[in-house]
C-alpha cells in the first residue's frame, strides 16, 4: 500500500491538473472535468506552476518512517512535479501553439469512444461541450502571438475544416437521434465559423511575421532535462550511444538483407521486398490474431502473465493526422477508473495506388509493442498494483517505451516468429529508433536544423517525406522522448542479468517482468532501487 500522505498529494495533483487542463478529465476518468476547454489562460498556467512547486515542497517534507518503496514513491512524485514545471516553462506557454480545432475534435472523439456512456448521454454531452468549445478559438489566440511555421502548417487547414470533420464524426449519432439534427448542425456551424475566422487570422496576421520553423531546447536546457529525468549522462554521451546503436544495427541489417533480396542484397531492396508483402485478408483480423498469438506465447514461454482486460483493436479516427503511414498506437481513456478503455490503433494498408506498408511481420511486431507485451500490459500491471503515483508519470518521457522495445527484442530472441523477414523488420525498427535518437539530441542541441532532420529520417529511414516530417515534428514537441527507447532497453537487459545473479534459483523471467511492469514508468535510477528492494524482500522470505 502506498503511504497515505503521498497518496493524498497524488490525488491533489490529479485534481489540480484537471482544473488546469479540463480535457484530461476523459483521460483520467473524472467526469466533472469532461470538457473541450482543455487549455488554460496564461494566468492559470502560472498558477499551476506555483501549485507544482508547493506540491514538491510538501512531498519532500514528508519524513515519516518511510519504507524503501514509499521513499521511491516520494522521489517519483518529486520527479513528476519537476518535470511538469520544466515542460510548462520550456518552451514558454505563449509559444506552445495549441490548436483549438484539434482540442475540439479530440474531445468529441474521446467522448464517442466511452463504452459506458449511452448514445443519448454522448449526444447531450457533446452538444453542451461544442457550445463551450467556441470560446477556445478566442481564448487560445494568445498562444499564437509567437507562432512556429510547423504549428501553422497543421493548424490552419485543421481550423478551416473542423466543421466538415465534425459532421463525419457525429453522423452516426445524428442518424440515431434525427430530432436532434437541427441543434447539432447549428452547433457545428458555430464551431465551423469560429474555425474559419481563426484560420483566416492565422493566415493574415500571424503567418506573415513568423520566421522560426521550430523551437529546439538548446544544449543547456536539454542537459537540464536529462538531469530532471535522472539519466546519469550528458547530452553528448546520449548522442554517442545513439550513433553506436545505429552503426551496430546497420551492420546487422546488411548481414540479413541478402537472404531477403538475393538479386543485389542491399538493405533498401530487402526493405522494399518485405513492405510489399501485404496480407490478402482484413488487417484488423490479422491484428487480432496477432494479439492472441502474443498472449499465448508469453504464457507458454513463462515470460509474463498479462492481467485480463478487454482490449479493442480498431482502425484510427479519420480526422487525426497523426495516424497513417503504417503507424500503430495504443490509446487509453478513463485511466484511473476500474474499467479503463484500452485500444490498439491499427491503420489499414493503403490502396493499390499508394504505398503498401503493413505486412504480417510488421503487424505482429506492432501488436506486440502496443498491446500484450507492450504499453497496455505495462499499464495493466501498474494498475493492478493499486498505487496512483505509479500511474502518473508523464507519457512524453518515453520511459514506457524502454519496456516495449525490450519486449520486441526478447520475443525475437525466443522465436515468436522464426523467419528472416520478422528478424529484419525488428532490426530495422532498432535502426529507425537509433536514427530518431540521434535526431532528438542533434536537433535540440543545435547541431541539426529541422530540414536536415527531415532529410535524414527520409533517406536513412526509407520513409516518405510525410512520415519523416511527422516524426520530426514529434521530436520537436517531445525532447528526450525518442532517445530514451534504446538506452532504456539496454538498461533493462543489464538490470535483468544483475537480478538473475542476485536471485539465483529464485529468479524467473515472469517474476522479473512482473516486478518491472508493476514498478511503472519511473526513472531508471528509481527502477533499479525498486528491483534491489524486491530482491532483498524475496531473499528474506526464504531465509
Amino acid at each position: 500500500m502506498v503511504n497515505q500522505k503521498l497518496e493524498l498529494l497524488a490525488n491533489k495533483f490529479v485534481r489540480e491538473r484537471c482544473e488546469t487542463f479540463p480535457g484530461l478529465g476523459t483521460f483520467y476518468g473524472l467526469s466533472d472535468y469532461y470538457s473541450m476547454l482543455s487549455y488554460p489562460t496564461k494566468e492559470r498556467m502560472e498558477s499551476f506552476i506555483k501549485f507544482l512547486e508547493e506540491l514538491s515542497r510538501e512531498t519532500m517534507a514528508i519524513s515519516d518512517d518511510l519504507e524503501e518503496l514509499d521513499r521511491i514513491d516520494q522521489e517519483l512524485l518529486q520527479f513528476i512535479c519537476d518535470y511538469e514545471v520544466f515542460r510548462s516553462r520550456i518552451p514558454s506557454y505563449e509559444e506552445s501553439n495549441v490548436s483549438p480545432a484539434y482540442l475540439t475534435l479530440n474531445g468529441v472523439y474521446d467522448i464517442l469512444q466511452l463504452p459506458r456512456l449511452a448514445e443519448k448521454q454522448k449526444m447531450e454531452f457533446i452538444l453542451s461541450r461544442l457550445n463551450q468549445s467556441k470560446i477556445l478559438f478566442e481564448s487560445l489566440k494568445q498562444t499564437w502571438e509567437s507562432a512556429t511555421l510547423l504549428a501553422l502548417e497543421d493548424t490552419i487547414p485543421q481550423a478551416q475544416n473542423v466543421g466538415k470533420i465534425l459532421k463525419v464524426m457525429l453522423k452516426p449519432l445524428i442518424d440515431a437521434f434525427p430530432q436532434k439534427k437541427p441543434v447539432v448542425e447549428d452547433s457545428i456551424k458555430g464551431v465551423s465559423k469560429k474555425g474559419k475566422l481563426f484560420a483566416k487570422w492565422l493566415e493574415k496576421e500571424i503567418k506573415p511575421r513568423t520566421e522560426v520553423s521550430c523551437r529546439p531546447l538548446g544544449k543547456e536546457n536539454y542537459q537540464k532535462l536529462l538531469e530532471i529525468r535522472r539519466e546519469g549522462h550528458s547530452w553528448s554521451e546520449r548522442l554517442r550511444i545513439g550513433e553506436k546503436s545505429l552503426k551496430e544495427s546497420w551492420k546487422r541489417l546488411k548481414n540479413l538483407a541478402p537472404s531477403l533480396s538475393p538479386e543485389n542484397g542491399t538493405i533498401e531492396s530487402a526493405l522494399a521486398r518485405v513492405k510489399d508483402n501485404v496480407p490478402r485478408i482484413p488487417v484488423l483480423e490479422i491484428a487480432r490474431n496477432a494479439h492472441r498469438k502474443v498472449l499465448t506465447f508469453l504464457k507458454e514461454e513463462h515470460l509474463l502473465q498479462v492481467p485480463n482486460a478487454p482490449i479493442e483493436i480498431i482502425e484510427p479516427p479519420s480526422w487525426d493526422p497523426f495516424w497513417g503511414e503504417g503507424m500503430m498506437g495504443a490509446t487509453l481513456a478513463e485511466f484511473l477508473t476500474n474499467y479503463p478503455v484500452l485500444k490498439i490503433i491499427v491503420p489499414p494498408p493503403k490502396t493499390e495506388n499508394g504505398e503498401k506498408e503493413l505486412n504480417r511481420s510488421f503487424i505482429l511486431l506492432g501488436i506486440a509493442h502496443e498491446g500484450a507485451a507492450g504499453h497496455l500490459s505495462s499499464y495493466l500491471l501498474r494498475k493492478r498494483r493499486g498505487n496512483i503515483i505509479r500511474l502518473l508519470t508523464p507519457q512524453e518521457t518515453g520511459f514506457d517505451d524502454r519496456w516495449t522495445f525490450y519486449w520486441e527484442q526478447l520475443l525475437r530472441e525466443h522465436g515468436i516468429e522464426p523467419t528472416v523477414e520478422y528478424e529484419f523488420f525488428q532490426e530495422h525498427r532498432v535502426f529507425w529508433c537509433s536514427l530518431r535518437s540521434i535526431c532528438d539530441v542533434k536537433l535540440h542541441c543545435g547541431l541539426m536544423s529541422f530540414e536536415e532532420c527531415v532529410e535524414l529520417l527520409e533517406k536513412k529511414g526509407s520513409v516518405s517525406t510525410i512520415t519523416a516530417k511527422m516524426y520530426a515534428k514529434a521530436i520537436v514537441m517531445m525532447p528526450g522522448y525518442f532517445s530514451s527507447f534504446n538506452i532504456g532497453k539496454e538498461r533493462l537487459i543489464r538490470l535483468r542479468e544483475d537480478t538473475k545473479k542476485q536471485l539465483g534459483a529464485l529468479y524467473s523471467p515472469a517474476l522479473f517482468h512482473k516486478w518491472i511492469g508493476e514498478a511503472g514508468d519511473i526513472p531508471y535510477t528509481l527502477l533499479k532501487s525498486e528491483i534491489q528492494e524486491r530482491v532483498k524482500r524475496a531473499k528474506r522470505q526464504v531465509e
